[in-house]
């Protein structure tokens, strides 16, 4: 990846029309679990951190098991929470 992101921007990256292929690059992003970001934390849909993964399928992030939500965002409680405490409020 990071060759791939050197030769662009270095512009090394060309279509000729007379190659026998054209290359077609696909970048594909996992969600992954963070066993450092806290099991706890609160989503906005109100369940915690862990309850978006399965964890019998290697935490395979499946989304909220309760309701529905299929992507975890920490709520605006913990983001208030996470800013007092940077502040040592």
């Amino acid at each position: 990846m990071k060759e791939l992101v050197d030769n662009y921007e270095k512009n090394k990256i060309e279509i000729n029309q007379n190659d026998p292929y054209i290359l077609k690059y696909k970048l594909k992003t996992y969600r992954k679990y963070n066993p450092n970001f806290g099991d706890d934390r609160e989503c906005e849909c109100g369940h915690p951190y862990y309850r978006h993964f399965d964890t019998y399928d290697d935490m395979d992030a499946c989304g909220c098991k309760y309701c529905g939500c299929g992507y975890f965002t920490l709520s605006q409680k913990e983001i208030r929470e996470d800013k007092l405490n940077e502040l040592g409020i």
